[in-house]
């Protein structure tokens, strides 16, 4: 599998656990906000879903900690991308701020870089022209709490290369959850 370094766009419920989730199963995990007291109370969040979930995935206590000082928290959208294999933005919730942010994110990631938005409903045409990259852009739809409902939906687009749907399945199941390809 290709994917080594993620970085989760938004400390909401949905991108703390996908983090966590990642970083438990051994993916480096860079986790970015614009707001430092937002990536605060994010690791708190983490905290508590691995006090939550440790025991039903058989961690413990001990192996949350480690697990929770491999999550790198930053507030610099360069920093958070540099290198990164997989972007997966659980943040924005409108079309227009996604499309700027997506345009943004085209300018300072590298070219390598796979775009996953999350929820599937926000994957537009807009966000896929303004991402740059349209064949490396697709969506993630999960349940909530991930460690409950174990499934993820992998959708692309018309310009989705269906090589990166594959490498992100990979993923998916890499974290030991079970995908949909829609």
């Amino acid at each position: 599998m290709s994917i080594h370094k993620i970085t989760v766009f938004g400390v909401e419920d949905t991108a703390s656990q996908i983090a966590f989730r990642a970083a438990v199963y051994g993916f480096k995990v860079i986790l970015f906000d614009v707001n430092e007291q937002a990536l605060t109370k994010a690791m708190a969040s983490i905290r508590e879903i691995g006090s939550a979930y440790g025991a039903a995935i058989g961690i413990t206590v001990q192996e949350i900690e480690m697990v929770l000082r491999t999550i790198f928290c930053t507030v610099n959208l360069a920093e958070a991308s540099k290198d990164a294999d997989l972007i997966i933005e659980a943040a924005l919730g409108n079309e227009p701020v996604k499309k700027s942010f997506y345009k943004l994110l085209g300018s300072v990631t590298p070219e390598k870089t796979i775009f996953a938005t999350t929820p599937a409903t926000l994957l537009s045409n807009t966000i896929v022209k303004e991402s740059g990259r349209p064949e490396r852009l697709l969506a993630l739809n999960f349940d909530e709490e991930l460690f409950n409902n174990n499934r993820a939906g992998v959708m692309g687009h018309a310009g989705t290369h269906p090589e990166n749907v594959k490498i992100v399945t990979e993923f998916i199941e890499a974290i030991g959850m079970v995908a949909q390809p829609v």
